[in-house]
């Protein structure tokens, strides 16, 4: 997709889905749906939101997993690793994924030529503690990591032209934009 995600069936507060059931972080199998900047559960007051219309809906790792439409999935390690392979050189590759200019990202926006037609968008995140940050500054994309022990995105940054993908065990809680791959 050359766009994020926005499918939005329901909308939680940031707070919702925080708090630590005694299982550790990265225990819920519920899914999350966040607008950033949205603390509602009104879903037609949600997509009225400038974030939402611009940069579509945050999502929490099981979310993200059921959340691409019918034909699509959310891409696992190896699909990403290829894409940002053919975008490249390595120190541009993110550069080649980003969205022109600075009408969504802040400056520099380093490197930025999307020459790859991603245009990543920096549409923030929610961390798993129930805040927002990073909006015009990161764009960070789930991806399908192999098991149920760790979780794994892809951030682009404003003032970098990389793009750099990290794993975790206690990533699943937050909430990162989608771009599905088509099968």
């Amino acid at each position: 997709m050359a766009e994020n995600l926005a499918y939005l069936p329901k909308v939680f507060g940031p707070t919702s889905g925080s708090e630590n059931d005694g299982q550790g972080f990265g225990a819920k199998k519920e899914a999350y749906y966040y607008v950033y900047d949205y603390d509602g559960t009104n879903i037609e007051e949600a997509k009225k939101m400038v974030n939402y219309q611009i940069f579509g809906v945050l999502y929490n790792l099981q979310a993200a997993k059921n959340a691409c439409p019918t034909g699509w999935h959310l891409p696992n390690q190896f699909e990403w690793e290829d894409l940002v392979k053919e975008v490249g050189k390595k120190k541009v590759r993110g550069g080649n994924m980003k969205e022109t200019g600075t009408a969504h990202w802040m400056e520099p926006n380093s490197g930025a030529t999307n020459e790859s037609g991603f245009t990543g968008l920096p549409g923030g995140f929610r961390l798993y503690n129930g805040s927002f940050a990073g909006i015009g500054y990161q764009g960070r994309f789930w991806c399908d990591w192999f098991g149920d022990s760790t979780a794994s995105f892809w951030t682009l940054y404003s003032e970098e032209s990389g793009i750099y993908s990290l794993n975790h065990y206690d990533f699943k809680d937050m909430g990162l934009s989608v771009r599905c791959l088509k099968y």
